[in-house]
């Protein structure tokens, strides 16, 4: 247990240190994700048994203790600041309060052990075993209403982030919520042994409970450090979503621009590259991306997703009803108009046209 505590505190510790020097890209949301996994990897170290670290280990626990109300609030800024979203028009300082209440705690208890002694300390034992047990529960309840705010985060990001993609199949940020039902279905199973154990229930606590909360939540942070180290769009900040804060553009403004617009898609063909990006057209019609994207939303009624996938559809159906059956395959329209897969081409297909290419191909046949 000890080799894999300290593997699993000292991977978190790699993968926060190459997240925080990281010198590209997102830098607010890879900071923020780099402090989570820290966090948990400091949680993991106070149970680390060996050598010096005996010395600090009171430390880390008093450390740990407040820094786990900071979990809550930096997952929801990293999500948050990994989509471009704004936070919220409250101060930032508030939801670091319950952290800073804990630490007054954590430093209070320290003194007044320090003060009555061992001695004293061990004939209030039943005292303040109540009183950690309601301690951890508030950490509990804490970062549970903190995980739910994060996952509606989510969401929002993952239905709005098809502003600046035109293929989703090589972006998945999925695991994003899965770490943040990972970490609710570990609060709530977390919260109803507490509340058994405080009502004299069945459940009794042990250390390789305490070990295994841990090493669960740490395996979930770990999980979303791979998960992003190993996308380059997470780090790189290409999932921030365009604003344009309804900014007004003129009419004659407006005509140049769609005509430029529908020039570029027209002569260009730009759809038929797979993984077509919003900035990627920006830069090739010389419009910023935020007046694109309000071009292309209030202009052409879509998100940019559906503007791209729009023409390779309509390109698709062109080609299906010209094409030699005998030398072509649905999977080689797909790849011509823009898709990476059958899947892809079959979804989207569906999407638009309300049937799969193989039973349009029966409607023209």
């Amino acid at each position: 247990m000890q080799l894999l505590i300290i593997f699993s505190a000292f991977l978190g510790l790699f993968l926060s240190l190459t997240l925080l020097f990281h010198k590209r890209g997102n830098r607010i949301a890879n900071r923020l994700l780099a402090m989570l996994i820290l966090i948990l990897s400091i949680q993991l170290l106070k149970y680390v048994d060996l050598g010096l670290l005996n010395l600090i280990t009171p430390t880390l626990a008093l450390i740990a203790s407040v820094l786990i109300f900071l979990l809550g609030p930096l997952l929801l800024f990293y999500a948050n600041a990994l989509f471009g979203i704004k936070l919220s028009d409250r101060p930032i300082y508030l939801h670091f309060i319950p952290s800073f209440i804990a630490l007054i705690v954590a430093v209070t208890v320290v003194v007044y052990a320090t003060i009555v002694g061992k001695e004293e300390l061990a004939g209030n034992e039943a005292l303040l075993s109540r009183f950690f047990f309601v301690y951890v529960f508030i950490q509990i309840v804490h970062m549970l209403i903190y995980n739910l705010k994060t996952y509606k985060v989510i969401n929002r990001g993952l239905h709005a982030f098809e502003g600046s993609f035109s293929n989703l199949e090589r972006i998945n940020v999925n695991w994003l919520k899965h770490v943040s039902i990972g970490f609710t279905l570990i609060i709530i199973i977390t919260s109803i042994f507490y509340v058994m154990l405080m009502t004299g229930g069945y459940y009794t606590f042990t250390v390789e409970t305490d070990y295994g909360f841990v090493i669960s939540i740490s395996l979930m942070i770990n999980y979303a450090g791979f998960r992003a180290l190993n996308q380059p769009e997470i780090i790189s900040g290409e999932l921030m979503i365009p604003k344009y804060n309804n900014s007004k553009i003129n009419a004659d403004d407006i005509k140049a621009y769609k005509t430029r617009i529908l020039h570029f898609m027209e002569e260009d063909k730009p759809y038929q590259e797979c993984n077509f990006k919003l900035n990627d057209m920006a830069k090739r019609v010389s419009l910023s991306p935020h007046i694109l994207s309000q071009m292309i939303n209030e202009h052409f009624n879509q998100n940019f997703f559906e503007f791209i996938n729009s023409y390779r559809i309509m390109m698709a159906k062109e080609k299906m009803q010209e094409a030699n059956w005998k030398t072509q395959t649905i999977l080689g329209v797909a790849f011509e108009v823009g898709y990476n897969s059958k899947s892809a081409f079959n979804r989207a297909f569906k999407k638009f046209e309300g049937s799969t290419p193989s039973e349009y191909l029966k409607t023209i046949s």
